[in-house]
């Protein structure tokens, strides 16, 4: 193995972790029917794990992370005046 088809295989594998379900199914063809159905089935999982990615994303930009600012207490005020 190379180290480009190393790495690319790594980044595969990162982008799109449900491709390792084909791992124990190494002996179907893939220009079968079941290899298409298998594929499908690996497309719909990793669809659904960006969507839940992108939901968990967008929930979190969208909750103010800021505190509001607390009233200043009255020892505060009374060193200020």
């Amino acid at each position: 193995m190379t180290l480009g088809r190393g790495i690319l295989g790594t980044v595969f594998i990162v982008l799109c972790p449900p491709s390792l379900l084909t791992i124990p199914m190494w002996e179907i063809d893939m220009d079968s029917k079941a290899g298409t159905i298998i594929w499908a089935v690996i497309a719909l999982l990793n669809s659904a794990l960006y969507a839940w990615f992108v939901s968990k994303v967008m929930q979190r930009s969208r909750t103010p992370e800021t505190v509001p600012p607390e009233k200043p207490s009255e020892s505060t005020q009374k060193a200020t005046i």
